[in-house]
Protein backbone atom coordinates (compact mmCIF):
# COMPACT_ATOMS: atom_id res chain seq x y z
CA UNK A 1 0.00 0.00 0.00
CA UNK A 2 1.23 3.50 -0.88
CA UNK A 3 0.29 6.12 1.66
CA UNK A 4 0.76 9.85 1.98
CA UNK A 5 -0.10 11.21 5.41
CA UNK A 6 -0.57 14.99 5.80
CA UNK A 7 2.10 15.65 3.19
CA UNK A 8 3.12 19.19 2.32
CA UNK A 9 5.79 19.99 -0.26
CA UNK A 10 7.45 23.25 -1.25
CA UNK A 11 9.74 23.50 -4.30
CA UNK A 12 13.20 24.96 -3.71
CA UNK A 13 13.09 28.72 -4.19
CA UNK A 14 9.31 28.91 -3.74
CA UNK A 15 7.77 30.79 -0.84
CA UNK A 16 4.51 28.89 -0.90
CA UNK A 17 3.96 25.14 -0.83
CA UNK A 18 2.59 23.33 -3.87
CA UNK A 19 0.96 20.66 -1.70
CA UNK A 20 -0.63 21.27 1.68
CA UNK A 21 -1.69 18.44 4.00
CA UNK A 22 -2.39 15.86 1.28
CA UNK A 23 -3.40 12.42 2.52
CA UNK A 24 -4.21 9.37 0.41
CA UNK A 25 -3.87 5.60 0.43
CA UNK A 26 -3.60 3.35 -2.61
CA UNK A 27 -3.90 -0.42 -2.28
CA UNK A 28 -1.76 -2.93 -4.17
CA UNK A 29 -3.00 -3.21 -7.77
CA UNK A 30 -5.32 -0.22 -7.42
CA UNK A 31 -5.40 2.09 -10.44
CA UNK A 32 -6.21 5.75 -9.84
CA UNK A 33 -6.45 8.73 -12.17
CA UNK A 34 -5.28 12.04 -10.77
CA UNK A 35 -7.00 14.89 -12.58
CA UNK A 36 -7.23 18.62 -12.09
CA UNK A 37 -6.50 22.03 -13.49
CA UNK A 38 -3.04 23.19 -14.55
CA UNK A 39 -0.84 23.98 -11.55
CA UNK A 40 -3.17 22.04 -9.23
CA UNK A 41 -0.35 19.79 -7.95
CA UNK A 42 -0.96 16.57 -9.92
CA UNK A 43 2.64 16.10 -11.05
CA UNK A 44 3.98 17.25 -7.70
CA UNK A 45 1.83 14.68 -5.92
CA UNK A 46 3.22 11.97 -8.21
CA UNK A 47 6.82 13.13 -7.69
CA UNK A 48 6.36 13.02 -3.92
CA UNK A 49 4.59 9.63 -4.06
CA UNK A 50 7.44 8.21 -6.17
CA UNK A 51 10.04 9.45 -3.69
CA UNK A 52 11.60 11.82 -6.23
CA UNK A 53 10.63 15.00 -4.41
CA UNK A 54 12.60 16.23 -2.61
CA UNK A 55 15.30 13.57 -3.10
CA UNK A 56 16.02 14.26 -6.79
CA UNK A 57 14.68 17.77 -7.26
CA UNK A 58 15.18 19.47 -3.89
CA UNK A 59 12.60 21.37 -1.92
CA UNK A 60 11.08 20.72 1.48
CA UNK A 61 8.77 17.84 2.42
CA UNK A 62 6.68 17.46 5.55
CA UNK A 63 4.53 14.47 6.43
CA UNK A 64 4.95 10.77 5.77
CA UNK A 65 5.27 8.94 2.44
CA UNK A 66 5.44 5.15 2.74
CA UNK A 67 5.03 1.91 0.80
CA UNK A 68 3.93 -1.08 2.85
CA UNK A 69 4.84 0.83 5.99
CA UNK A 70 8.41 1.62 4.85
CA UNK A 71 9.11 5.34 4.58
CA UNK A 72 10.45 6.15 1.10
CA UNK A 73 13.03 8.59 2.47
CA UNK A 74 14.69 5.70 4.31
CA UNK A 75 15.29 3.64 1.15
CA UNK A 76 18.52 3.83 -0.86
CA UNK A 77 17.91 5.05 -4.47
CA UNK A 78 18.41 1.60 -6.04
CA UNK A 79 15.89 0.02 -3.70
CA UNK A 80 13.45 2.91 -4.11
CA UNK A 81 13.34 2.30 -7.87
CA UNK A 82 12.31 -1.31 -7.28
CA UNK A 83 9.44 -0.29 -4.98
CA UNK A 84 7.72 2.63 -6.71
CA UNK A 85 7.96 4.37 -10.08
CA UNK A 86 6.37 7.09 -12.13
CA UNK A 87 5.39 7.36 -15.80
CA UNK A 88 4.24 10.68 -17.24
CA UNK A 89 1.88 11.02 -20.21
CA UNK A 90 4.59 12.83 -22.18
CA UNK A 91 8.37 12.36 -22.15
CA UNK A 92 9.98 14.23 -19.26
CA UNK A 93 13.66 13.34 -19.45
CA UNK A 94 15.43 15.03 -22.34
CA UNK A 95 12.69 17.33 -23.53
CA UNK A 96 13.64 16.70 -27.15
CA UNK A 97 11.80 13.44 -27.88
CA UNK A 98 8.14 13.25 -28.83
CA UNK A 99 7.36 9.69 -27.67
CA UNK A 100 8.27 7.50 -24.73
CA UNK A 101 9.81 5.01 -27.18
CA UNK A 102 12.12 7.71 -28.57
CA UNK A 103 12.97 8.88 -25.05
CA UNK A 104 14.00 5.37 -23.95
CA UNK A 105 15.92 4.80 -27.20
CA UNK A 106 17.67 8.16 -26.79
CA UNK A 107 19.24 6.98 -23.52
Amino acid sequence: MLSLETVSYRYAGSRTPSLVDVSLSLGRGEVVGLVGANEAGKSTTCLVAAGLAPRAIGGALRGRVAVDGQELGDLPPGELASVVGIAFATPQLSGICSTVYEEVAFG
